[in-house]
């Protein structure tokens, strides 16, 4: 039998994978009704089921502690999820160890000291296994832990190495761990830049061990961006359903300090710039246009802000069904309504230009499409882009549109009190197009923040930038400031 190659000479991994790169993760919260946390988390093939309940009375008064609380955790192993079946006890040694682990991990992450004579109780199914699961373990527990509300020092992250054949692999799979080559686990906390626990089974050489340390570490900061991207969505998904939230969300302090200090390094630049965006003072509403748009969002302190989608390639391609379903069910609503409404938007590829091609053809074809669609009184302005009229050809893509886009629109027909489209965008260079990262921060800082729905109210002035500027269709490209 000829011998398994876990990397080729092209330098792939059996999964496709190179041996610096973790494996997809999905996470889903909440699901569980009963638990006052949980998260669901998916890594590759393998899934973890992990809830947290409490902090509620002790089950037991001699196990009661008077100055925190008493952290428990349960393991249980699926009998499907390892392929030969195994079933594994309480007793057994993998999960005594896994228990161990989890239990003394997150006895030091939490605030215990905030809930004396009380206990939480952490549990932890394993459903199915690829590969090894402590640090799958321990950042599902992670994330349930905030899905609980529960105060925690900071995020959490784990990830393992493993070394075979003269090869440090990140994040092994089941094929992979089945080599039985040296296993190095290590748990992280990324705002205080701290290893919390290691964990290496069996030896491996003293060489070896500082670039496989190295290579942990890099993979817990990339499941951190990768958590972080999980929490945000759901905070954001949260705040947009209306629904309430603790100003912490159970994240960490480190963690909004983190925020607060990236907000206010961009107030002191924004402000250094000493100019004003003068916009209209009546009822106005104001959007941001994903991702790039999230920019806008410190400078928009207090304003409250809805999201919306308008697609920069949808534009460029002419997909104008997919510009119309992009479309904010809100800005719709308001627009038929008459308010002002402003779409933030960052970054164009023509620095000359300035202005998104969500921005510049995006809002031009969104106005005159409605004025058509919602059959307002007189004639549209005319669609100017780069000198041309272009009516013609949003005329035909307008009859055009598929059964369903143009449904969609003329539903809010019946809100229409207005003689004319209020829709102007506010643009500017991005200084992080393509950070997604920066754009998870910014998205959390307005999530975990003061950051508030839309509602009618008259617009809150605030201080911009003197790149920032108001792209008018009327006026053919935009409106200078005077």
């Amino acid at each position: 039998m000829s011998k398994v190659e876990f990397v080729d000479l092209s330098g792939l991994r059996i999964d496709g994978r190179r041996p610096n790169e973790l494996r997809k993760v999905v996470i889903k919260h909440g699901n569980l009704q009963n638990a006052t946390g949980s998260a669901i988390f998916h890594h590759g093939n393998t899934k973890i089921v992990a809830t947290v309940c409490g902090p509620r009375e002790c089950t037991s008064r001699s196990k009661e502690l008077h100055d925190r609380a008493v952290v428990t955790c349960s393991v249980i192993v699926s009998p499907s999820a390892y392929s030969h079946r195994r079933k594994r006890n309480r007793g057994d040694r993998v999960v005594a160890e896994l228990e161990s682990l989890v239990r003394q991990t997150f006895e030091e992450l939490i605030f215990t000291s905030i809930f004396p004579r009380s206990q939480i109780d952490i549990s932890v199914e394993i459903v199915q296994a690829d590969g090894p699961v402590r640090a799958c373990v321990v950042n599902a527990v992670s994330m349930a832990l905030i899905d609980a509300g529960l105060p925690i020092k900071d995020f959490l992250c784990a990830c393992e190495v493993g070394y075979i054949d003269g090869q440090l692999l990140l994040d092994m799979n089941g094929e992979e761990e089945s080599a039985r080559g040296p296993d190095l686990y290590v748990s992280y906390m990324p705002c205080q830049d701290a290893i919390v626990s290691t964990f290496l089974e069996p030896r491996l050489p003293l060489e070896v061990f500082g670039q496989a340390l190295d290579l942990a570490l890099n993979g817990c900061r990339e499941m951190y961006k990768m958590l972080q991207l999980a929490l945000a969505i759901v905070m954001l998904s949260l705040r947009l359903a209306g629904a309430f939230m603790p100003p912490a969300f159970g994240a960490s302090a480190c963690l909004h300090a983190r925020a607060a200090r990236f907000q206010t390094q961009r107030r002191t630049r924004l402000r250094g710039q000493a100019s004003h965006v003068e916009m209209s003072r009546e009822g106005a509403v104001h959007f941001i246009n994903l991702s790039n748009g999230l920019e806008a969002l410190p400078m928009l302190n207090g304003v409250p802000v809805a999201f919306t989608r308008i697609q920069s390639s949808h534009c460029e391609s002419r997909n104008f069904n997919g510009i119309v379903n992009g479309l904010d069910n809100t800005l719709l609503l308001y627009l038929a309504l008459g308010q002002t409404c402003y779409i933030h938007d960052y970054g164009s590829r023509n620095k000359k230009r300035k202005a998104p091609r969500a921005i510049w053809y995006g809002v031009t074809f969104i106005r005159y499409a409605l004025h058509k669609v919602w059959e307002l009184p007189g004639e549209p302005d005319k669609p100017m882009l780069r000198g041309h009229n272009v009516a013609a050809d949003f005329d035909y893509a307008i009859n055009n549109l598929d059964k369903g886009a143009k449904k969609r629109l003329k539903y809010f027909q019946s809100y229409v009190q207005t003689q004319e489209i209020k829709l102007l965008g506010v643009v500017g260079p991005t200084d992080i197009d393509g950070r997604r990262d920066l754009h998870v921060e910014l998205a959390m800082e307005y999530a975990c923040g003061n950051g508030s729905l839309v509602q009618d109210l008259d617009f809150m002035p605030w201080q911009g930038s003197d790149s920032l500027e108001i792209f008018d269709t009327k006026l053919g490209f935009k409106l200078e400031d005077e």
